[in-house]
C-alpha cells in the first residue's frame, strides 16, 4: 500500500463543529400540536462526509416531532441563513464555499437548519433515502475516475464486498481502511493506468458547481486564475499553492470522491 501523505491525513482529521436545529417554522407548528420543542443536536463533523451521513440519527430524532400531526413530511434538507445546502457536496466544501470564498466569519458552532417541508426543487437534487447518498458517492467516484484515467474498470472490477468495505470506511471516516480499498482498486491495473486529466470542481459564489478536467501539467493559477482557493485544510498562508502542479496538488487535496474542489472568491 502506498504511503499516505501527511496533508491527506490532516484533511481526514479535519472537523467542523456543527449545530443542527429544526426550522423555527416547523418548530412553531410542532408547538401548536403540543409537542415539546426539540433541542439542537451538536456534532464535530468530518470535512469529508456528507450532511446526510453525519446527521442520520439527528434526522430520526427531529422527525419524531411530527408524529402527532398530519402535516406532510418531505425529505430532509439543510440550510444556512436561508440558503439551501447541496447534500451531495462534502461538508468541508460547503463550509469553505461560504467562509473561504468571502470575508464572512463563522460563529462557533456552524449553525445549520434542518427542514422537512417546502423542499427547494429549483436549487437541490432530491435525496429520498440514505441509499441515494451512497449511489451519488459512487457515481462521483466513477465519473472522476473516468476523467482521470479514461476508464472506470478499477472500480467496476472491485468485488462487491470490497466496494461495501470502501463505503463503510468512508462512512466512518477511517482513512487507513479507505486507503487500503483504493489501493486494492488500482493494484490489478499495475503501471499501465495513466493520468489523462485531473478531475476538478469549482464551487462558484452563487453556489453552482462547475467541473473541468484539467491537464496534469497545468497549475491551478494557469487554468483558474488567482480568485480561487483550494478546499481543505490550510496548507499555505498565501496563494503560492495555486502555482503548484495540479496533479501533485490533487494527490494530497482530492476528496474521497476523487475530485479536487476549488472555491471561487
Amino acid at each position: 500500500m502506498d504511503i499516505i501523505p501527511s496533508v491527506t491525513r490532516e484533511n481526514w482529521k479535519g472537523q467542523i463543529p456543527v449545530s443542527l436545529a429544526l426550522s423555527s417554522s416547523e418548530t412553531a407548528f410542532a408547538q401548536r400540536e403540543f409537542v415539546d420543542v426539540p433541542l439542537p443536536v451538536l456534532y464535530n463533523v468530518s470535512r469529508n462526509l456528507y450532511l446526510h451521513v453525519v446527521a442520520s440519527h439527528a434526522l430520526d430524532y427531529f422527525k419524531r416531532f411530527f408524529e402527532t400531526n398530519s402535516r406532510p413530511i418531505d425529505e430532509a434538507w439543510f440550510e444556512f441563513e436561508g440558503k439551501p445546502l447541496k447534500w451531495n457536496l462534502p461538508v468541508g466544501v460547503l463550509f469553505d464555499s461560504i467562509f473561504k470564498g468571502s470575508n464572512q466569519t463563522m460563529a462557533q458552532p456552524w449553525q445549520l437548519t434542518v427542514r422537512f417541508t417546502e423542499f427547494p426543487e429549483a436549487q437541490l437534487m432530491r435525496c429520498p433515502s440514505y441509499h441515494h447518498v451512497r449511489v451519488s458517492y459512487f457515481n462521483d467516484l466513477k465519473q472522476g475516475m473516468y476523467l482521470k484515467h479514461g476508464t472506470t474498470q478499477p472500480l467496476m472490477k472491485l468485488a462487491k464486498n470490497d466496494q461495501e468495505s470502501l463505503w463503510e470506511a468512508f462512512e466512518r471516516n477511517e482513512l487507513e481502511p479507505f486507503w487500503t480499498g483504493v489501493s486494492k482498486m488500482f493494484e490489478a491495473e499495475g503501471e499501465g493506468l495513466k493520468v489523462k486529466k485531473v478531475p476538478v470542481r469549482v464551487v462558484r459564489s452563487d453556489g453552482n458547481v462547475v467541473q473541468l478536467p484539467v491537464l496534469p501539467s497545468s497549475s491551478v493559477r494557469e487554468v483558474f486564475g488567482k480568485d480561487v482557493v483550494v478546499a481543505g485544510v490550510d496548507i499555505s498562508e498565501d496563494d503560492a499553492i495555486l502555482d503548484a502542479n495540479v496533479l501533485e496538488l490533487s494527490r494530497v487535496m482530492s476528496h474521497p470522491d476523487s475530485w479536487m474542489y476549488l472555491i471561487s472568491k
